[in-house]
């Protein structure tokens, strides 16, 4: 059985209309016609206490891990008060209120991973992870998201690829976690696309 992961970030739509300008009125498709029914306006984040203690995190990798996979994912959870900002490697993290997640890049050999918690007064949590990568342990096959995060409801493509010299004869993904097989086909070719309605992460 091949277990495959790939984190992703859902963020909260946070503006609106009402938010956007002074308009109040129903939104219209485009100016003319009915009320977009559709339209649902996204309620107001709940945002953290200002006295929130920085607080952070590494799920994943674990330390001293060995990957055969070039690139690694880097999540966990964080905490603080308002505006604070997780770095990976020195790069921005993608962030719901309460997790994250990144993409870092490894040489072969080993790997240093520095994760950074940052608030606004410049006060700071840091927490490092050694992960090693040896070419020649590449997986069977890898799973990639077209992208890791964005506003809800967003719908990824997924890619698999086999290692050197497989092929593919069936895939079966639960796409939501939720433990029900959403596809299985023996289509090597099937598009692999899930809509993920609301905010949230998924790992």
């Amino acid at each position: 059985m091949l277990i495959l992961s790939c984190a992703l970030a859902l963020l909260p739509l946070i503006a609106t209309a009402q938010q956007c300008g002074t308009y109040t009125g129903p939104m219209l498709i485009d100016g003319f016609g009915p009320p977009d029914k559709s339209f649902a306006q996204e309620p107001e984040p709940t945002l953290p206490a200002d006295t929130t203690a920085l607080a952070l995190t590494i799920t994943s990798p674990a330390n001293n891990a060995v990957v055969g996979t070039r690139t690694v994912q880097v999540y966990g959870t964080y905490a603080g008060p308002p505006a604070t900002g997780v770095a990976v490697n020195k790069a921005a993290a993608i962030q719901t209120a309460t997790d994250y997640v990144s993409s870092v890049v490894l040489k072969p050999g080993a790997n240093t991973i520095t994760v950074k918690v940052t608030q606004l007064t410049g006060a700071t949590q840091i927490l490092t992870r050694t992960v090693t990568y040896d070419p020649l342990q590449q997986p069977e096959i890898e799973l990639t998201a077209t992208l890791q995060g964005e506003h809800a409801p967003i719908k990824p493509s997924f890619t698999l690829t086999p290692g050197t010299g497989l092929s593919i004869t069936r895939i079966q993904l639960d796409y939501d976690g939720n433990g029900t097989i959403d596809l299985d086909t023996t289509n090597a070719r099937t598009l692999l696309k899930f809509e993920y309605k609301t905010p949230g992460f998924l790992s």
